[in-house]
């Protein structure tokens, strides 16, 4: 591989793509700066800098609809206090196989295990952030030694994405700073002996380790991109399907920091709302942000208002100019003198300012609650926000479902653009570390699927279970009637069906061999009831019989005579 076509290669497509996003920066440091004024990167420059952000909020509606709105999404869909995902194999028969079943939960246990040890939490509450506010999130998921994985959240601006012909971001590029002391830990780290290989550093940043200077910063370029060169099968790291290029940006036209290369494309890169052929999303904060800037105007008009109100503009005589000092605080004190002349010069307001507060507030308390309603925050505050007594779990379900059918798009597109990549690659890291448990052989070549099971999937899912519940209802009303409806039901399959709408844990479902063996046995033993219930009825009879007269004739003699052919 030449150094010097890869990396000429990778600078060429690093400018296309800067010049394909350019249209974007603007939106979104009008986001960054009205709304999360501490996200967003748009110069490489800006790092490590604490200075204030957030001049241009005044009020700061619209920044915590957007936290409401993140941590919504968080504890909504991958909540880290409950399962938000389980794995089923693609054949129905095999998910009632118990060794099948058991190894899925196994494997399940281990994946939520990895996430709650590792940063994949924090990183996600990030991820869904930068999708309210920009539309478009990143975040990478590398394998590491300690916790298996490691997640990085990028912010707007400091990445480039591509799609491939699927409409999916199959490339990232990125340009970023490490100080000299980080570059040589990671891209000329110290050997046995504490001998570092040069090689791949500039001349420039060796002179700056050397010379003590470790907190100088240095321009990189990371480019993840489908690998041209790859083989199938095995081989070194700079053949596998994606490949990675480490590029010291002002580093010699003849070297690579690094080359090497992923086996899924290691960046989870969801948008809000699609349109294509876009490659960057849009968001909530983007459709409120005209009405985050007018908020802010209306602050500020408010806030001019009553200042004019309380501290008027003067007018004042001109012969109090000068050596006269008219004191405007409250209970100032302006001295003047009365000896003679006409009546003392006094200092009145300009003109009388008395703005109507009450329609103001009534029209800016309609803004802010357009911005709540852009973050959907009555969804996710909706028992907090109801303002009467008497309202029933129905009540607030039915408003559940209905708030939901807004996000049901974004939901599905979350499924497929963000968690199914980031289990399938955190299955593929944990597995080839070893971790997961050897699969059954009724698994072997088969496929797995991802079943979503949090919050918000269940709510999206809940008209399927209100469908069965009315229609095994209904079915128990005509019963009443006739009891040969109950024949058109298939309880058992109805049963299956509710539990996957919900979720729940197909363990606790009964595989069929076992229902079966239970009903026969429970028939065995109905059977065997009934029999001694008609031997203890003969026993009973006979006992009676026998205490009957029968030397006398009667009824019964007579039908005595009539079985055995002889009267008494």
């Amino acid at each position: 591989m030449d150094p010097r076509e890869i990396r000429r290669a990778c600078l060429g497509r690093l400018e296309a793509l800067a010049q394909e996003r350019e249209s974007w920066v603007a939106h979104w440091r009008d986001v960054s700066d009205t709304i999360l004024p501490r996200r967003g990167r748009f110069l490489v420059g800006d790092r490590n800098k604490g200075a204030r952000r957030n001049r241009k909020i005044i009020d700061n509606t619209g920044t915590l609809a957007l936290r409401t709105m993140a941590a919504g999404l968080m504890s909504g869909i991958t909540s880290p206090a409950r399962p938000w995902f389980r794995l089923a194999p693609q054949s129905p028969a095999l998910a009632r196989d118990d060794s099948v079943q058991r190894w899925l939960a196994d494997v399940e246990a281990m994946l939520r295990e990895i996430f709650s040890a590792s940063n994949a939490y924090d990183a996600l509450a990030a991820v869904y952030e930068e999708l309210a506010a920009f539309g478009t999130a990143t975040m990478l998921v590398y394998p590491d030694f300690d916790d298996v994985i490691a997640c990085e959240t990028l912010t707007a601006g400091q990445y480039y994405l591509a799609a491939g012909a699927n409409g999916r971001i199959d490339s990232l590029y990125r340009v970023y700073s490490l100080s000299v002391g980080q570059l040589v830990e990671q891209f000329a780290p110290a050997g046995p002996t504490g001998a570092r290989d040069w090689s791949a550093v500039s001349p420039a940043t060796r002179t700056l380790f050397d010379n003590n200077r470790r907190d100088a910063w240095v321009e990189l370029v990371q480019a993840i991109e489908p690998n041209p060169h790859h083989r199938p099968g095995p081989g070194p790291a700079w053949r596998k399907p994606w490949r990675s290029v480490w590029i010291e940006k002002g580093g010699p036209d003849d070297r690579l920091l690094r080359l090497s290369g992923f086996d899924e494309f290691p960046a989870m890169c969801p948008r809000w709302n699609l349109t294509a052929p876009d490659i960057y999303g849009t968001s909530p904060a983007m459709d409120a942000l005209g009405d985050v800037e007018q908020l802010q105007a209306q602050e500020k008009d408010k806030s001019l208002a009553i200042q004019k109100m309380v501290k008027p503009p003067l007018n004042v005589p001109a012969n109090l100019r000068g050596n006269s000092v008219v004191n405007p605080l409250p209970n100032g004190t302006t001295f003047y003198d009365l000896a003679g002349g006409p009546a003392p010069p006094v200092a009145t307001p300009l003109y009388q300012v008395q703005p109507r507060l009450d329609e103001m507030q009534r029209d800016m308390d309609r803004v802010r609650q357009r911005i709540r309603d852009a973050f959907y925050v009555d969804l996710w505050l909706m028992i907090s926000q109801i303002d009467r007594a008497g309202v029933t779990a129905t009540e607030i379900d039915a408003r559940r479902e209905e708030k939901l059918l807004m996000l049901g798009p974004v939901l599905e597109r979350l499924h497929h653009e963000f968690l199914d990549p980031l289990i399938d690659r955190v299955f593929a890291i944990a597995s080839r570390a070893g971790l997961l448990p050897p699969p059954p052989p009724a698994l072997a070549g088969q496929r797995l699927r991802v079943r979503y099971v949090s919050m918000l999937a269940q709510a999206q899912r809940a008209v399927a279970t209100g469908a069965i519940e009315r229609l095994c209802g209904f079915a128990g009303s005509l019963a009443a009637a006739d009891r040969s409806v109950l024949d058109r039901i298939d309880f058992d399959q109805a049963l299956e069906s509710y539990a996957e709408a919900i979720g729940v844990d197909p363990r606790l479902l009964r595989p069929d061999e076992a229902v079966a063996t239970r009903r026969a046995q429970r028939q065995q033993n109905e059977r065997q009831a009934d029999g001694l219930e008609t031997v203890e009825l003969a026993a009973r009879s006979a006992e009676v019989l026998s205490r009957i007269d029968t030397g006398h004739r009667s009824a019964l003699t007579d039908i005595l005579a009539n079985v055995t052919g002889a009267l008494p």
